[in-house]
């Protein structure tokens, strides 16, 4: 059974196999309808930069006359029949290269997908259609170049109309040789077009085996959306004059392949240099127009004399030396700033005749100049930034494994500025447990072609100091995709660990500390429910004194109210007896009916006090305005005997109970009524009560006033008296029951109203409290939440 070493080892060298043989792999996922290719595989459609691409993105990279077969393999079942392999070849979308794609199904544990493979194929079925078509026609030749390989395809016609030959079977270069030698530069200007452009046209001359010169139309062209793989080539046959042996033909077919030329082209003869052909490119580009053709440049261009391109044509000219010029800027006529780049090519042409003639060909390379000038930008803000981030650069040579680090690099791992860096030199100054896992990171990044990651210790040399670097780099792969080089960056990242590692260690004791509080909370949790149930046995002792008092307050009502009633029926009897005598007799019989007076009105206000206590209120909008009004209406007769002045602010409504509301507020204002201050001479003073009302802060409360209900602010209402007053030492006292600061000979009351009072403030999550001066009156303040 073999070792996962072992196995990893078979998989890696499969894998080179199938790159070496310039095979793909691919793998197709019927559930989302995608397509993952390896970088030999995305080559081969097309395509490059994402390994995973959708259906329809693949069939984008596949000539439309291919889509059906491609359809028809690809959307499948399991269970048909022809689905458990497959093979396909298809054209590319420019129709100019084949592919033989093999597929088969993966049964995987709950799904299944298509996995297979992807080569490039000879384009042997384009030649037969191509030596069908020239069996019909003899006139028209056809090939297809492989810009790549150089390999040529072509019709038999193809070879008939360049060699003479019909069966001759030659290389691209072999064919190049047929052309005429005075052709030369024609067909090296038509192929630098070509280039530029993506089409051409010319007629060359070309030389057949027996020695005989024969003309012949070309024409060239191939997809100008990338750069050229391929290109196609038709010719024809020249039958509308002569072919000469000489060159005075050689102007007119250069005219034909300049003036078509998009390029800037031109021909220049003679001693003066006259300008014997150009187009309209070239115009453009000296801005001139055609008035300089049959001029000499060295008289007509006065304001290019000192440019370089009129110096280099000069000195080409002179010497009969082809030459390629630096990019030269040319400036547009209407800004001084704009410019383009732009390349001369001088080539001399030998024409026969003894006069020098020099072909100009100028190509714009403002797009290149550009590129060239932002990537020196883009490098040196790279260069800037790693600056900024104090990176560290390096870059491994995977032939030599020799190491280039930048000086920041050499710094960190002590390394002179002389030294050789090797991979070794490099694993020797790593910590030794941190070493295994470079290097798998490393064969890691070959193996998946993804970005090398790792974060690992150095030791310095020198100072034998550590610092944690996390680096980063990329592979990159020569033409034949091998891997070369991998560079990258790397950051010094020894503090932030320091303190992650801190940061972690606090973590940890906070982790423990939190354990330990969290036990707590459990036990704390444990007694908060033992309360919870006490408080439950609590309630139910509540309700059940509820309903004792409940019970009393009906036999208060009913039992101890008809003795008394029966008391006072008797005692009336007996004063109607008693009456003409004057006796003792009547005395006693005021004295018990006083108290069975009192003892009624005691039982009245117990009454209403176990009421409010047991009585659960529904809270709803009461407009306290009303309730006053309602007040005093019903104290109306003792307000105008007292004659007593009652000043009233405008007063909100609260959420209450309008019953218990209209009891607490009668309560206050018959206090403030009944004790009334008297003068010097034991006369009455008449009450001056004041109700005021206004919107109070929870954090202007004064500190013993702690209502039952917490909000950010308070109902206020004040009732302000100017009667005997109390001692404030009493305070607490007068809110008790049966709690009487005053005998009942001085002023008639139980003790309870007070104490009722309060009961209804905290059934209205509010408080109560007072103010007062012996002698000066009282303040009784209510809050209720707003």
């Amino acid at each position: 059974m073999p070792t996962p070493t072992n196995l990893h080892s078979e998989i890696k060298r499969l894998q080179l196999a199938l790159q070496v043989g310039g095979i793909g792999t691919w793998s197709y996922e019927p559930t989302t309808q995608e397509i993952v290719c390896n970088d030999l595989a995305q080559s081969l459609l097309g395509y490059s930069g994402e390994g995973r691409i959708s259906f329809l993105q693949f069939l984008a990279c596949i000539h439309t006359e291919d889509h059906h077969q491609i359809i028809q393999r690809f959307h499948f079942t399991p269970n048909t029949p022809t689905a458990s392999a497959f093979e396909v070849q298809f054209r590319t979308k420019d129709a100019f290269q084949w592919r033989r794609m093999k597929g088969k199904i993966l049964t995987l544990e709950n799904s299944f997908e298509l996995t297979g493979i992807i080569e490039e194929m000879a384009p042997h079925q384009p030649s037969q259609k191509l030596a069908e078509l020239a069996f019909q026609n003899q006139e028209v030749g056809f090939c297809i170049v492989n810009l790549k390989s150089n390999a040529i395809e072509y019709s038999p016609s193809y070879a008939w109309l360049m060699t003479g030959n019909a069966a001759a079977q030659l290389s691209r270069f072999a064919f190049v040789q047929y052309f005429h030698p005075e052709d030369e530069l024609l067909r090296q200007a038509a192929y630098s077009t070509l280039m530029e452009t993506g089409q051409v046209y010319f007629e060359p001359r070309v030389v057949w085996d027996d020695g005989s010169i024969h003309r012949i139309r070309a024409r060239c062209a191939y997809d100008t959306e990338r750069k050229p793989d391929y290109f196609k080539l038709i010719i024809t046959s020249y039958k509308e004059a002569p072919v000469s042996h000489g060159s005075a033909d050689l102007y007119p077919r250069f005219q034909t392949l300049i003036t078509a030329s998009p390029i800037a082209m031109g021909l220049v003869s003679g001693e003066d240099m006259t300008l014997e052909i150009a187009n309209e490119a070239l115009f453009k580009l000296l801005q001139k127009g055609r008035e300089l053709i049959g001029k000499s440049c060295l008289e007509s261009l006065t304001d290019w004399a000192e440019h370089d391109f009129i110096q280099d044509l000069k000195r080409v000219h002179q010497r009969k030396e082809a030459y390629t010029s630096a990019e030269l800027p040319v400036y547009e006529p209407s800004d001084s700033i704009a410019k383009r780049y732009y390349q001369f090519h001088y080539t001399p042409v030998a024409t026969g005749t003894g006069h020098t003639t020099t072909l100009i060909v100028a190509v714009d390379v403002t797009d290149v100049v550009v590129q060239r000038q932002n990537a020196i930008e883009a490098q040196a803000t790279l260069m800037g930034a790693v600056e900024l981030a104090q990176l560290g650069t390096w870059e491994l040579d995977l032939k030599t494994d020799e190491i280039i680090f930048s000086d920041r690099m050499r710094q960190w791992y002590g390394f002179d500025s002389e030294k050789v860096i090797t991979l070794e030199a490099f694993f020797e100054s790593v910590r030794k447990s941190d070493v295994p896992r470079l290097k798998e990171a490393l064969a890691g990044a070959f193996l998946l072609q993804s970005i090398y990651d790792v974060e690992y210790t150095l030791e310095n040399v020198h100072t034998h100091t550590e610092r944690i670097l996390h680096a980063q780099g990329k592979i990159f792969y020569d033409a034949k995709n091998e891997p070369y080089k991998v560079s990258g960056t790397a950051q010094d990242v020894t503090k932030q660990r320091k303190l992650q590692f801190a940061l972690e260690s606090q973590i940890q004791a906070r982790t423990e500390e939190l354990a330990v509080a969290n036990g707590e909370l459990i036990h704390t949790n444990e007694k908060l429910a033992r309360t919870i149930d006490e408080l439950a046995e609590l309630n139910l002792h509540l309700m059940r004194s509820n309903e004792s008092l409940e019970q009393f307050a009906y036999i208060a009502s009913h039992d101890l109210q008809e003795p008394l009633r029966k008391i006072q029926q008797f005692g009336d009897l007996l004063k109607k007896k008693f009456q003409p005598t004057a006796k003792d007799e009547l005395l006693y019989l005021n004295r018990m009916q006083d108290a069975a007076k009192r003892m009624s009105l005691l039982i009245h206000d117990l009454l209403n006090f176990s009421k409010i206590s047991s009585r659960t209120i529904t809270l709803l909008p009461v407009c306290l305005n009303e309730v006053f009004q309602q007040i005093r209406d019903n104290l109306s007769i003792v307000i105008e005997e007292s004659g007593a002045q009652v000043q009233q602010a405008p007063l909100p409504s609260v959420q209450g109970d309008a019953s218990q509301l209209r009891q607490l507020f009668q309560n206050l204002l018959s206090n403030a009524l009944k004790f009334s201050s008297r003068d010097t001479l034991g006369n009455a003073t008449i009450p001056n009560i004041q109700i005021r009302y206004r919107i109070t802060k929870v954090t202007d409360l004064p500190l013993t006033v702690k209502p039952i209900v917490q909000t950010p602010l308070y109902h206020q209402i004040d009732i302000q008296d100017n009667g005997i007053g109390f001692d404030e030492q009493y305070l607490d006292r007068i809110f008790q029951v049966f709690q009487r600061l005053h005998g009942k000979n001085e002023f008639a009351g139980t003790g309870v109203g007070l104490a009722i009072c309060l009961n209804v403030v905290n059934n209205h999550g509010g408080a109560i409290t007072a103010h007062s001066v012996v002698g000066e009156g009282s303040i009784f303040t209510v809050y209720f939440p707003a």
